[in-house]
């Protein structure tokens, strides 16, 4: 028997987004009569957890609710490593760490003050260097197409792959 554990994505305000359970799987322990094993990690996860996480390795336009509570998100969590988040106007930056394991980290808002608008450059030594805008967009929609909508008309691409990749589990069984 194969099972897996999932867990939902979450809002800011950490309501669920989307429709039921959007989830992604973290192990998968395998069963076998008579035999004993240990879980076996999944392959980490293509993308974020949530739509409102920001994804390190993509650039681009990314929409946030909440400047104060920005959590940036790596795929390459096999390795401790020190990036460097600056903003494009002003030059201000600041050194961000994660530990090996851990695909989270709150940005630094009080070292780098994030702005409406603001282009910000982040230089990742286990992955791609890449520039971001951030958009503060207030209170997002309640509806899964309002916040759709919000994505595409904003340029927010990365968020609206993770949203659609979600909804499609979703919709295919609840995975």
């Amino acid at each position: 028997m194969l099972t897996s554990i999932y867990h939902t994505l979450s809002g800011p305000a950490g309501e669920a987004v989307g429709r039921g359970a959007l989830t992604a799987p973290r192990t998968a322990p395998v069963r076998v009569r008579g035999a004993v094993s240990a879980p076996r990690p999944t392959a980490s996860p293509a993308g974020p957890d949530s739509v409102w996480y920001i994804d390190v390795s993509k650039g681009g336009a990314y929409c946030l609710s909440d400047p104060a509570s920005i959590v940036l998100w790596r795929p390459n969590r096999d390795l401790e490593a020190t990036a460097r988040l600056a903003a494009v106007a002003g030059g201000k930056a600041t050194e961000i760490t994660w530990r090996k394991g851990n695909p989270l980290k709150l940005c630094p808002v009080d070292q780098l003050p994030v702005t409406d608008g603001g282009k910000y450059t982040f230089a990742d030594p286990v992955g791609p260097n890449v520039t971001f805008t951030l958009h503060l967009i207030g209170a997002p929609p309640a509806d899964e197409i309002g916040v759709a909508s919000l994505f595409a008309d904003t340029g927010c691409t990365a968020q609206l792959d993770v949203f659609a990749n979600a909804a499609s589990e979703s919709a295919a069984g609840g995975r």
